[in-house]
């Protein structure tokens, strides 16, 4: 069975609301635009920072499509609409790890 190539996930933050996401692997890089408010940091980070919210929301994006599939630019919160299980995993996912 062929194994997965490693996958980096880069977060950077451009503005308060605004990060820059840059996903590569064996097979290159994709770069999006990510606009998260402060709210959707409250109700999907679950104490942790944004650029962490935003890398773990990524990290479940890739497990469901490909890289170049991900929008370049999009709101953090639209997320949820496309799959609906997206509160439910961040709430698991980042409970697991302590903020900060």
């Amino acid at each position: 069975m062929a194994q997965q190539p490693a996958t980096k996930v880069t977060v950077s933050r451009l503005t308060d609301e605004e990060f820059q996401v840059e996903v590569s692997d064996a097979e290159g890089k994709t770069q999006h635009t990510v606009h998260i408010d402060a709210a959707a940091v409250e109700k999907f980070g679950y104490g942790h920072p944004a650029e962490t919210l935003v890398a773990t929301s990524f990290r479940f994006l890739l497990e469901r499509e490909p890289k170049v599939s991900i929008l370049g630019s999009f709101d953090l919160s639209i997320v949820e609409k496309f799959f609906p299980e997206y509160s439910t995993e961040m709430k698991s996912r980042l409970n697991t790890d302590s903020p900060g």
